[in-house]
Parts: C-alpha cells; structure tokens; sequence
C-alpha cells in the first residue's frame, strides 16, 4: 500500500477518496435541488402518458412535434392533464414510476383530484 505524508501523518492512498466523499455530500447540502415536475398526457386514443420534465411547455412541445416519446407521437395530438412539482430527480423518477403503477382508474381520479381542468 503506498503511503503519503502530509503534516508529519501517514495517510494511505485511500484518504483522497475519503475527501472526495465528504465534498460530495457538502456540495450536496449547499447545492439546492433542481425542481422536476411528474405529469400526465391524455392523447387522442385517451391514453395516458406519465413523464418527468422541467419544462412542461417545452416538453409539450417536443410530444406535439414528434420528438417527444415514441408512445405520444402515435398517438398525437396530446395534452396535459396532470402536473405536480417535485424536488429532486431522484424524488420525480420514484413518484413518475409509483404513478405508472397504478390503475387507470387510480390515475383518472389523482387527475381528477389535481387544479388542471
């Protein structure tokens, strides 16, 4: 094992990761989470899609043009119905995929229960 002297102490090699540890965590708690907003599209065929975003006018615009998700563009023209803020990614992708496990009739009544009419 290859050792470092800093200071008069002997650190391994494993000291650095163990810094770059801690900086991440900090960066962590100084850095504020990005907002992601979880919503859902009723298409033509009156499916529902479930999708993250940060941008819900942009992200609406790339379905409309086609770019969006192979899903929505077969089933164009699509609108939002649903949309709930969240904090973090990581928050966004776990209630995107609590939502895609529900029933479609779960999903009609959360919509139903949300200010977008």
């Amino acid at each position: 094992m290859q050792e470092q002297v800093y200071s008069g102490c002997k650190l391994n090699f494993f000291v650095p990761g163990i810094l770059l540890a801690i900086h991440s965590i900090i960066t962590l708690l100084i850095m504020p989470l990005k907002n992601y907003i979880v919503y859902i599209l009723r298409c033509a065929d009156y499916t529902l899609y479930t999708g993250i975003t940060v941008d819900t006018k942009a992200r609406l615009k790339k379905h409309a043009c086609g770019r969006g998700s192979k899903y929505v563009r077969a089933r164009l023209p699509a609108e939002i119905v649903y949309t709930r803020k969240v904090r973090g990614r990581s928050r966004a992708s776990r209630e995107e995929c609590r939502i895609k496990k529900m029933s479609r009739q779960e999903k009609l009544n959360l919509i139903s229960s949300n200010n977008l009419k």
